[in-house]
């Protein structure tokens, strides 16, 4: 089970994920596509993922700063460039960072 966390401009998204992948054109293949699970403000989402850490999934946080749908956009690794980063609190699976496939 893989998913992402995807911070967005003032609220959060849990995608399903077949794939980590942060360009739209492979995630939104017909093997790799994203399905939101979530979309909610960062806690909720944050939560959300540390109960599927705990049941065994593998969650990679990655970030959008555009408003909208943001399934068929390129996200970007972590929160590093965002303006609502000091709003994040960001879970890791095992509690480290894992890197993106390209």
């Amino acid at each position: 089970m893989k998913f992402a966390l995807v911070y967005q401009c003032g609220i959060a998204d849990v995608f399903a994920v077949d794939e980590h992948l942060l360009c739209a054109k492979g995630r939104n293949g017909k093997l790799r596509n994203a399905r939101r699970e979530v979309q909610s403000d960062f806690r909720s989402c944050e939560v959300f993922c540390q109960g599927l850490i705990r049941g065994g999934a593998v969650v990679l946080v990655a970030s959008c700063n555009r408003a909208g749908d943001i399934s068929d956009c390129t996200w970007t690794s972590g929160l590093d460039d965002c303006p609502f980063r000091d709003e994040a609190r960001p879970v890791f699976t095992k509690s480290e960072k894992i890197n993106w496939d390209w």
